[in-house]
């Protein structure tokens, strides 16, 4: 197949999507949630090592059913995304445990998502990790 377009490209364009006028007018927005304050997650206890041997694994594994579910017919109602999903998930578990009606959660990406325009990187190694605020 042929070449699709490079990292280098990719920057470029980035880098002009963030001087972007759609993007200036978002600015007040995006700068009030970071101003807003936000209790911390309580603690059970003091942490006095930060290493992965002190460190807990919780993990679950969904059914079948609820897989399915979750991917094909969860989403249809408000027509949202799996990701969607898991965040009001995780947002009513926080909220129960804390008591806390704001939560600061952000999210990681691939990097590859599709707000720009005329660039193609299906077929360019790396991982474009993206960070954003939900």
């Amino acid at each position: 197949p042929q070449k699709t377009d490079s990292f280098h490209d990719y920057a470029h364009q980035l880098a002009a999507y963030s001087d972007s006028r759609g993007l200036f007018r978002e600015i007040d927005y995006w700068t009030e949630r970071e101003k807003q304050h936000v209790e911390r997650l309580p603690r059970d206890y003091a942490v006095s090592s930060n290493k992965l041997k002190d460190t807990n694994v919780i993990d679950f594994e969904l059914s079948r059913q609820d897989t399915e579910q979750l991917l094909t017919s969860v989403n249809k109602a408000y027509t949202t995304d799996t990701n969607d999903i898991l965040l009001a998930a995780l947002g009513l578990s926080l909220q129960e445990w804390t008591g806390y009606d704001h939560l600061k959660i952000s999210m990681e990406g691939h990097g590859r998502e599709s707000y720009l325009d005329n660039i193609d990187l299906s077929r360019t190694v790396g991982w474009f990790t993206s960070i954003y605020p939900v």
